[in-house]
């Protein structure tokens, strides 16, 4: 495999001195970080941002603050190439345990998310544009099953799918480790 050339460009996500509490009780304190924006000849791509590590040590609360769903104790959260702070929907975000509608196909859910945002015919447009990235239209109709990660004993925990998104948002996920999937 040949590595592809690339460049970082200008920040797209930055953290400024976060902290959170709650009830006086300090969850994340000082939290100071910068994405870049990655680039590649040829390429439009977008970032995807993760986190891993034990249970409890605010990845989640995190994770929203970045995603613009929770206001920081302290400090602020700037996004896109005109810095500007973050508000719901600037920057996608995956739980840990996501809702899936059992009785509805994989088309269908993503319908769902999409119809919040776009007409109905700019939400099919949409979706088929999901599936498509993703190598996923095999599936357009295929129920809802989860995907699951089995490890030895550990099975049943569904998985946040790959996610991506343009240079001027990212997608960030919050894991829990494996041995903590039951």
């Amino acid at each position: 495999m040949t590595a592809q050339p690339y460049n970082y460009r200008d920040a797209i996500l930055t953290l400024s001195n976060v902290s959170m509490s709650f009830h006086g009780e300090p969850v994340l304190r000082d939290i100071n970080a910068q994405i870049l924006d990655v680039t590649r000849p040829g390429m439009s791509q977008g970032q995807v941002v993760g986190f891993y590590g034990r249970s409890g040590i605010g990845k989640s609360v995190l994770c929203r603050i970045m995603a613009g769903l929770m206001v920081p104790s302290s400090g602020s959260v700037e996004v896109g190439l005109a810095q500007q702070p973050v508000e719901p929907g600037m920057v996608g975000f995956v739980q840990q345990r996501y809702p899936l509608f059992d009785h509805r196909t994989l088309f269908d859910n993503l319908l769902v998310a999409a119809a919040r945002k776009y007409a109905p015919a700019e939400a099919r447009q949409h979706v088929e544009a999901y599936l498509e990235r993703f190598c996923l239209v095999p599936h357009r109709r295929t129920a809802s099953t989860r995907p699951t990660f089995r490890a030895g004993s550990a099975s049943g925990r569904p998985l946040p799918s790959s996610c991506s998104a343009p240079t001027t948002s990212f997608c960030s996920m919050s894991p829990s480790p494996a041995s903590t999937w039951r």
